[in-house]
């Protein structure tokens, strides 16, 4: 049981690691070029080539959930006691954690790093979004 969780744990934590890695490079170190579908293509490229590495890797340990939801799937769907999904989501929750700690550590170490201005791979929001996302429809979409 200990290395599914440890399984999990890893998992997560890298995935966090190379996709939130690769978005913070792309959106907020500028890494992109100005070409926003470069970025977002680079991200969505290393997200799912990670997690198709991990689930050639970890799959046969622990079936590679690395996201909660997929456990919740799991357990929903009876392939997995709720002891075993507690334990898989307090792995997933940790590893998530570490990795971007280690992500955030050594982004830190670079002069172009600003926790408040590059934030880890988030989309922003309002006037910080690349394409002003906000909880209304923009001024600029609004019909008189």
């Amino acid at each position: 049981m200990m290395r599914k969780f440890a399984a999990e744990l890893l998992g997560t934590g890298l995935l966090v690691f190379f996709g939130v890695g690769v978005a913070t490079l792309m959106f907020g170190f500028k890494f992109d070029g100005g070409s926003v579908a470069a970025g977002v293509v680079a991200t969505a490229l290393a997200f799912g080539l990670v997690l198709m590495a991990l689930a050639y890797v970890l799959g046969p340990v622990s079936g590679c959930h690395v996201n909660p939801a997929v456990t919740m799937g799991a357990l929903l769907a009876g392939r997995l006691p709720l002891v075993e999904a507690v334990g898989y989501w307090v792995a997933q929750f940790v590893g998530g954690i570490l990795g971007a700690l280690v992500l955030w550590g050594m982004f830190n170490a670079s002069p172009l790093y600003s926790t408040s201005k590059t934030g880890l791979g988030t989309n922003g929001y309002g006037a910080a979004s690349d394409i002003h996302i906000g909880v209304a429809a923009p001024s600029w979409r609004k019909s008189s």
